[in-house]
């Protein structure tokens, strides 16, 4: 009788070494997954706020240099092997007349203003990983204004 037990202790003790490895391996890749979201919102994060710097350098040289249209890019090193590298365009339009709801003339709708056109500030933000793409974000601010003694800043828009 005690022939037929020998090395139930061996086969047992496999199966719950095999069920212990089966439970490791799940955790395992739920942490992986975890990490993976948490590295991607933090990517995200950043190219938010890099894109959101480039809007302010752009509204920068708005204010400081010619009321005009204008193209810069710059990059950014974040250390390790990440870079952001940010794209600002700044596009003339016509302003729409309030009155008449023509795009040609003047704006007389605006507090007075005489504005005939209005800057559309673009920017593009790509976040690369060892030069693999690793978050993008697209903002603007859409019908800024040269005001005398202030600028109007337009309507943010975020795009992705």
């Amino acid at each position: 009788m005690k022939s037929s037990r020998r090395g139930f202790t061996l086969i047992v003790t496999f199966m719950v070494t095999t069920v212990l490895f089966i439970f490791v391996l799940g955790a395992a890749d739920l942490v992986r997954a975890n990490l993976d979201l948490s590295r991607s919102s933090l990517l995200e994060t950043v190219a938010f706020h890099a894109a959101d710097g480039g809007l302010e350098r752009g509204l920068a040289r708005l204010r400081n240099h010619p009321f005009a249209p204008f193209k810069l890019a710059y990059s950014v090193d974040l250390g390790g092997l990440r870079k952001a590298d940010v794209q600002i365009e700044a596009v003339q339009t016509p302003v729409e007349n309030t009155a008449t709801g023509s795009s040609s003339g003047t704006n007389e709708g605006i507090s007075g203003t005489s504005a005939s056109f209005s800057i559309d500030l673009i920017v593009n933000t790509v976040i690369r990983e060892g030069g693999r793409l690793s978050a993008r974000k697209k903002l603007s601010r859409k019908g800024i204004l040269d005001l005398p003694g202030r600028q109007a800043c337009g309507r943010f828009s975020e795009e992705s």
